[in-house]
This record gives structure tokens, C-alpha cells and sequence, in this order.
């Protein structure tokens, strides 16, 4: 089985990742308590975990790699959301999380892209994936600051990534919700094999001097 973990070049760390991996597909959970049948197992596992070879980063880079050799010749929709992972329940227990969208809570956030074949609809892996914690409140300046200095860059980043990962495809159609409705990415990210498709939330300017929502409104239906 491949954990999509990299090579640690240490066996037991190597086996206690093909395990890790084995027990969640099993048992579709990420909790340690529920992916182990003793205590020696959950020591296991929490010693796999803190061990400074596993990272996101060597994660999502590892599953990368794999997308793209099984991306290439075809056309690979790159799907991308934000999740909000709320732990308020268990904030007695979780340190070092930071606040999620309601200002009060704790807990993180993860932006994942996710590579789906066009034509068979076959997932292909992940593509990226973004971690992070929100730990302070939005600059006074914030509407001013550079796109790199938002969280809201992610969507330029998984668009990014997408393009660099899926470079074998022969075409790559970048999908989002309305949050990824940004100018820059629009201005970035297009290219001869690579396309947007986001829900629009803003009613933006087109080429012919119209507008997008009342030029859509007047289109008829698809069937």
C-alpha cells in the first residue's frame, strides 16, 4: 500500500504510516481513540504523528506527485473549497487552534484541491491542500493589502498549485464556489489549457460593456 506518506527511509515509521492509512480507510475516521484497539496502538500512532518527517507539507506533496503521473492526457477537474473545522466542544482539550469564522470559536481552517477525471469522474487524489489557523483579527487596511497578504489568496495558491501538479493533463478546468470570485485569480490563473469555472458573485463588467448578471438573466435556459 502506498501512504502517499514519502520515503522516511525508516521502516517502522514507513509501517506505522501503511497502518495509519489502512485503519482510516477502514474506519473512516481521522480520531485516534476510535483508529486504535489498545492503548499500545494509540502510543503508536501519536509517536507516527509527532515525528518531524510527517508533515502536511511531505503529505500533500507525496499524494501530488502520484496525481500527476495518473493525471496525465486528460482533462482534470481541480476542485477547490475551504472547510471550517470547529473544536469548541472539545476546547478544554485542543491548544494551540485559533478562532473560526464566528470570531469566538476554536478551531482551524483547510482549503483542499481535489483532481477529478472529466470524462469518467474518477477521483485522482489531492492535489493541494492548505492548513492554517486564524490567530489574528483582519487589518484596519485590509482591503488594501496585496492579494498575497489575504487568506483569501488561497484560491490563486489552489489554482496555482493545480496548474503545476496537473502540467501533463491536456487540460485543466479549475472549479470554486462564489467565495472564488476573484479579480486576480481571473487575471492569473487562465491560460490556453487551463479554465475557471466559478459561481459568480459579483456583478462584473464584460468585454461588450455589459454586465454579467443581467446579460446571464437574459439568456434562456439550459436543458
Amino acid at each position: 500500500m502506498d501512504t502517499g506518506l514519502g520515503n522516511f527511509g525508516d521502516k517502522r515509521l514507513e509501517r506505522n504510516g501503511e497502518l495509519f492509512v489502512e485503519r482510516v480507510s477502514e474506519r473512516q475516521t481521522v480520531c485516534i481513540r476510535n483508529l486504535t484497539d489498545d492503548r499500545a496502538e494509540q502510543a503508536r500512532f501519536q509517536r507516527f504523528l509527532s515525528n518531524d518527517a510527517v508533515t502536511v507539507e511531505e503529505m500533500v506533496s507525496h499524494r501530488a506527485m502520484l496525481v500527476a503521473a495518473t493525471a496525465r492526457g486528460r482533462h482534470v477537474l481541480a476542485i477547490q473549497d475551504t472547510s471550517e473545522i470547529n473544536y469548541q466542544a472539545q476546547c478544554g482539550r485542543k491548544h494551540g487552534l485559533g478562532k473560526v469564522g464566528n470570531g469566538t470559536d476554536v478551531g482551524l481552517f483547510v482549503h483542499p484541491v481535489l483532481a477529478v477525471d472529466a470524462r469518467t469522474h474518477e477521483c485522482l487524489g489531492l492535489v493541494d491542500a492548505q492548513v492554517w489557523r486564524r490567530t489574528k483579527k483582519k487589518a484596519a487596511n485590509y482591503k488594501r493589502l496585496p492579494i498575497e497578504k489575504k487568506e483569501s489568496y488561497r484560491w490563486v495558491k489552489g489554482g496555482d498549485q493545480a496548474k503545476e501538479v496537473l502540467a501533463e493533463a491536456i487540460m485543466v478546468t479549475v472549479i470554486d464556489d462564489r467565495e472564488g470570485d476573484i479579480y486576480e485569480k481571473w487575471a492569473r490563473l487562465p491560460d490556453a489549457r487551463t479554465h475557471l469555472l466559478t459561481r459568480a458573485s459579483r456583478d462584473r463588467s464584460l468585454a461588450d460593456g455589459g454586465r454579467l448578471f443581467p446579460t446571464l438573466a437574459g439568456l434562456p435556459a439550459a436543458t
